[in-house]
């Protein structure tokens, strides 16, 4: 699970106070005080919700209230820190009417970016590439039995090694669609890690958090739009290949090699097929 760390900007900022001097100092520095902390509690609002966003969880909504005090209802008073709990009931209905006052709801719940929204892809992946190897291995096992059956080696040495072959073959291409399903994850992970890292950026630069919860919510929808992923390419295609060039070479080295010999007729030549024979 993600989590991102709160940051403060103390670290790096002076004391205000110690930024102004002259007549108006006090109230200058007070005003920069006030500013810098609106900053920090704009920030450390905004981590609250980018934390939920990618580690999971919910974050306080806090609104403008109105209606009238409800007994035992908390209440919330905006200051430069932030919103703070209000304390008691006495003036309460006068800071409501005032626009002062602030009721807190919870955000949606956000289930985040964990090993098992990883892991989805990973299986999204298989789920797409596995049927395809399915038809692909058919397809060539069907292809390869004719050609046995064509060429009477069904039963025999030569159909057992190439059952085998093509077993081994189906073997490394699941390996290999497993192992792509890991790199779509480990893609996907980097993408989040990079999102994250952008809208911490945004909110740090702009100090809105609305800025930076509305980037991280556009990367969300896009992580978990549905998978477009590219068509497999033909894992046997190699198997077929080598079985090709077998069959022709195996025709060429049945021709007898004794120079040119007769051709007695007949509607096609006992050579056709075969690999030429160099001249010299």
């Amino acid at each position: 699970m993600i989590q991102i760390q709160p940051f403060s900007l103390s670290l790096f900022m002076c004391n205000p106070l110690e930024a102004f001097t002259g007549p108006n100092s006090g109230a200058q520095a007070a005003a920069a005080k006030g500013a810098n902390q609106r900053t920090q509690a704009a920030i450390n609002y905004g981590m609250q919700q980018l934390n939920a966003i990618y580690g999971g969880g919910s974050y306080p909504i806090y609104a403008q209230a109105s209606g009238g005090i409800v007994p035992g209802q908390q209440y919330y008073k905006k200051t430069p820190k932030g919103y703070v709990p209000y304390g008691g009931q006495t003036g309460g209905a006068n800071l409501m009417r005032k626009g002062k006052l602030f009721s807190m709801t919870k955000s949606p719940q956000y289930a985040g970016y964990n090993n098992n929204f990883f892991n989805q892809r990973a299986q999204a992946y298989e789920d797409y590439a596995l049927p395809q190897l399915g038809q692909q291995y058919q397809q060539t096992k069907n292809s390869l039995q004719y050609n046995l059956a064509n060429r009477g080696l069904i039963g025999g040495s030569v159909q057992n090694q190439e059952n085998n072959d093509l077993a081994l073959s189906m073997g490394q291409q699941k390996q290999g669609i497993a192992d792509q399903g890991l790199a779509q994850a480990q893609q996907l992970r980097s993408d989040v890690q990079n999102s994250k890292l952008q809208a911490i950026s945004q909110l740090y630069q702009t100090a809105s958090p609305a800025q930076a919860q509305s980037s991280a919510l556009a990367d969300a929808a896009r992580f978990s739009a549905p998978n477009q992923f590219a068509p497999l390419a033909n894992g046997f295609a190699n198997l077929v290949n080598q079985y090709a060039m077998n069959q022709q070479v195996a025709g060429y080295q049945q021709i007898p090699q004794t120079g040119y010999i007769p051709y007695g007729g007949g509607s096609s030549s006992s050579l056709t097929g075969a690999i030429p024979q160099n001249s010299y």
